[in-house]
């Protein structure tokens, strides 16, 4: 079967019946994954001729904006498919190949001048006399707005320059990533040395030839051993191999990426590339940005302050502080659950008792099909899946009246998997093929069973489970007529916002119950454990918050004005601007994994700005109700469905009839 005609067939006019057909896109090696390259590259090339040929005075939106938007969605498809190759392919040495030759090739093919030639044609003739809708005037002034940021607008030499550096930037991007990505970090312990952590971990973990446990520097790993191991060896030790993964070797391509797109911003008139990509974002400014971040400041760090004093009073009798009180990096998580279990008798491993994986995940789907009005088909097991272990979701509207999507889920850590969690989007909805599904794949890593013993999620596993599931929803509702203003095309301090807003269900009592079901009773979380739960989440959040302010003003300075940064210099900087409590670590190394600063760029405020609106849109849905499908529907219509259609800023306003605030999150986290 030929991969990339069949892609291009779907996007055209194709169906995807099934999960199965989902899979059949993915390839399963490195050889398939560069025949597709190699096959899409030569119908992407063909349809960027076709429309290229078209003269200047026959332009028209469909053969013009929409010819090209077509061919974005190709390209688009295509780089999510190999990111997910990326992500979950056993074949470390050559799983980047593909995607690296088609990031090359496809920037080659699509920074053209020739595409905004055939736009300014169309300006010039077909659209003085079309009527186009309101949407479609949106996206095409945003298109000639892009075109011109990207400096398709200079001379052929200043171009050139521009598209040099660009090639380079990816180059260094693909380097960075890649290296966190095979990073296999880990430390070799005793078993006498892990006292505290579950002893159902501990079996499922590898073992050396001496009996070594082998414990791997991935997040389900960390938050199983730094809050409950007794040994601040072994702590300090796991901390360490988090926070130095691709270290030190990423600390000169991450510096060299940080020079290039300074360089990069400044040819294309932007005085810093914190500027160029702000500029599109829904903050708009990094004044803005840096404003937005000071006001959440005093709260959180008068929050964190408390925390701390709170802590102080239960410190375990291997947490020492310091002179002035703190404590080490290493000692938080252990001290902090510490703490939970004895001012509010919360265990939060007695917790996670009541959220076996499957149970609880089918709780999460019936609160999402009620809320959005939808319908949802479960598929244990996927044919032809790049592993055994894939599941999926089918997605309806209500009674099954229409096919909206296909969601694969791989849910379980295997070795060289991507170790975080996350959603990939795939095939968009559009109007021009409506009865066409959406696909998307969420990765995470939770606990998977170990022979009789059934996985086990901790509550953050579920908040986070539910934020990642969102963003498959977003993909999936979102319908618009083009495929780039499809969900995740919004702008990057946007995208995390729907999510953000949905995981705030995981906190409330009676979602709680429902996701809920003891692994031996089936009975649901009793009403003084969730007392518990909710009191303790006060406990923690400001340093919490903290450290989410630490992460982005890190990536805000280092993409500041100037070429040469020292990454490590201004990590400490701003480590000691927002270290409340904790005893400053010169050693640690953590933005050489810090992977969204190739992604996101300086964008990873965007977490804290969609947190903080999230709590806005969030009071307006509880006050109606939490699963009423009427408050549901116009949530789905205002903020889902229309994706990038029109300013992000907008779609808050259609649903709140305000702009949204800070306000209501500056008060729940002094609360």
């Amino acid at each position: 079967m030929q991969i990339a005609s069949s892609i291009l067939s779907l996007l055209l006019s194709g169906v995807l019946p099934d999960p199965a057909s989902v899979a059949e896109m993915y390839p399963k090696n490195a050889a398939a994954a560069d025949m597709l390259v190699s096959q899409v590259l030569e119908d992407a090339t063909r349809m960027k001729a076709d429309m290229l040929a078209i003269p200047a005075q026959e332009r028209t939106y469909e053969n013009t904006v929409m010819a090209s938007d077509r061919l974005d969605q190709l390209l688009s498809l295509v780089g999510s498919i190999l990111g997910v190759f990326e992500a979950v392919s056993p074949d470390v040495e050559h799983r980047n190949d593909a995607m690296n030759t088609f990031r090359a090739a496809s920037t080659v093919l699509m920074r053209d001048k020739a595409f905004f030639t055939a736009f300014s044609d169309y300006e010039q003739h077909g659209m003085k006399t079309e009527e186009l809708a309101v949407d479609q005037r949106y996206y095409f002034e945003e298109q000639m707005k892009a075109f011109r940021v990207q400096g398709y607008a200079f001379d052929d030499e200043k171009f050139a320059r521009v598209t040099a550096l660009s090639k380079e930037i990816r180059d260094l991007g693909s380097r960075f990533s890649a290296a966190i990505n095979a990073d296999c970090s880990s430390v070799v312990i005793d078993q006498d040395a892990l006292v505290g952590v579950d002893p159902v971990f501990l079996a499922a973990q590898e073992r050396t030839i001496d009996r070594k446990i082998v414990i791997r520097a991935n997040t389900p790993s960390v938050n199983a051993v730094m809050k409950y191991c007794s040994n601040p060896q072994t702590r300090k030790a796991l901390l360490s191999a988090w926070n130095t993964r691709a270290y030190p070797e990423n600390i000169a391509t991450l510096e060299a990426l940080i020079a290039a797109r300074d360089r990069y911003a400044k040819l294309l008139g932007f005085e810093s590339y914190n500027a160029l990509t702000l500029s599109t974002a829904l903050i708009k400014t990094p004044e803005n940005a840096y404003a937005f971040l000071n006001s959440l400041e005093p709260a959180a760090r008068a929050v964190c302050r408390q925390d701390f004093a709170e802590a102080t009073k239960t410190f375990p009798p291997d947490v020492v502080p310091d002179a002035e009180g703190k404590i080490h990096a290493f000692d938080v998580a252990y001290a902090f659950e510490a703490h939970e279990k004895a001012k509010y008798s919360l265990d939060n491993r007695l917790v996670s008792q009541y959220f076996p994986v499957n149970k609880t995940i089918a709780g999460i789907f019936a609160i999402y099909q009620k809320f959005m009005n939808i319908e949802f088909e479960h598929h244990a097991s996927v044919d032809g899946a790049w592993h055994e272990s894939v599941q999926a979701i089918t997605v309806y509207t209500k009674g099954r009246t229409q096919l909206l999507g296909h969601i694969l889920l791989d849910l379980y850590p295997r070795p060289n998997k991507y170790s975080h969690a996350c959603c990939c989007s795939g095939v968009s909805r559009v109007f021009s093929r409506p009865d066409l599904p959406s696909t998307a794949v969420l990765i995470t890593n939770f606990p998977a069973p170990n022979g009789d013993e059934p996985a086990l999620l901790m509550h953050d596993d579920v908040v986070t489970f539910f934020h990642e599931f969102g963003h498959a929803i977003h993909t999936t509702l979102s319908f618009t007529r083009h495929g780039g203003t499809c969900a995740f095309a919004v702008p990057t301090d946007f995208v995390e916002l729907p999510s953000q807003i949905l995981e705030l269900w995981m906190w409330d009592r009676e979602m709680l119950k429902m996701v809920s079901s003891h692994v031996v009773t089936g009975e649901p979380l009793p009403d003084a454990i969730i007392d518990q739960m909710l009191a303790a989440r006060t406990f923690g959040r400001g340093r919490h918050e903290l450290r989410q302010l630490f992460l982005a003003m890190v990536s805000l300075e280092y993409f500041k004005a100037g070429e040469n940064k020292n990454t490590i210099a201004l990590l400490q900087e701003c480590s000691s601007k927002y270290s409340e409590g904790v005893i400053l670590d010169t050693a640690s190394g953590m933005q050489a994994s810090f992977g969204h600063l190739y992604g996101y760029g300086p964008a990873y405020y965007g977490y804290a700005l969609s947190r903080s609106y999230a709590h806005d849109v969030f009071a307006i849905i509880k006050k109606q109700g939490l699963l009423d499908p009427k408050v549901g529907e116009g949530f789905v219509t205002t903020v889902l469905v229309p994706g990038a259609s029109k300013d992000a800023g907008e779609l808050l306003v259609d649903f709140l009839g305000r702009p949204a605030t800070s306000d209501a999150y500056i008060k729940w986290l002094k609360e």
